[in-house]
């Protein structure tokens, strides 16, 4: 994996350096670790203040482009980056998990148009 057309540019406000470049590569596109661990070499830093945000491929071709940040402190990054979302730590048993209602029959309701049913009257002579 070679990186080319390295990009730099400084964004004060935010305490960061936004890296845009491309990566040749054979085979399977590399992973974002691995694309990290390749910049940390190149820029002379730490691991720590990378992240590599995202590697955009092509279909067919052995290109990608890349967006990275490099951080000027942790304390830095923590503030700006979101947090990564918890993992459930257990799935709720079935004794936790409220009982279904069961569902009652469908009546089929009566028409609503019933004729209405006279009753002869009687006459009284």
């Amino acid at each position: 994996m070679n990186i080319m057309n390295i990009q730099k540019h400084e964004k004060p406000l935010l305490s960061r350096t936004e890296i845009t470049g491309e990566i040749a590569y054979t085979g399977v596109t590399p992973s974002k670790d691995v694309l990290k661990k390749k910049l940390v070499e190149q820029l002379k830093t730490k691991e720590e203040l990378v992240i590599v945000k995202n590697i955009i491929t092509t279909f067919g071709e052995g290109k990608a482009s890349f967006l990275a940040y490099l951080y000027s402190s942790k304390e830095e990054m923590q503030k700006i980056e979101p947090k990564e979302k918890e993992q459930p730590k257990e799935k709720p048993s079935d004794e936790q998990q409220p009982e279904k209602k069961e569902k009652k029959p469908v009546q089929p309701k009566e028409e609503l148009h019933e004729e209405k049913k006279e009753e002869p009257k009687e006459e009284n002579e």
